[in-house]
């Protein structure tokens, strides 16, 4: 059995838009509420997935990029990431 972490990562993936954005919105929601869930994804390959998509353009995207987004600065207000805000 795959562990989460590998499916939720299959599912950032995807080329279908609608799900990508469904896996992005559950992962903001998931390091938003655990600590220990939020430094897992730092310290996996999602940390790098959320970071690509965030440089995804086009209207199509604007969900998946905007739940990427609130991921990343979670994992900032945890001190896990510095933020690149200026």
């Amino acid at each position: 059995m795959k562990d989460w972490k590998d499916i939720l990562l299959q599912v950032l993936v995807s080329e279908e838009e609608g799900i990508q954005h469904r896996a992005t919105h559950l992962l903001a929601a998931m390091m938003e509420t655990s600590d220990s869930i939020a430094k897992e994804v730092v310290s996996s390959q999602m940390f790098e997935v959320l970071m690509a998509i965030t440089k995804l353009e086009g209207e199509q995207h604007k969900g998946s990029v905007e739940c990427a987004q609130h991921a990343l600065e979670c994992a900032a207000k945890l001190g896990l990431v510095q933020s690149t805000d200026s």
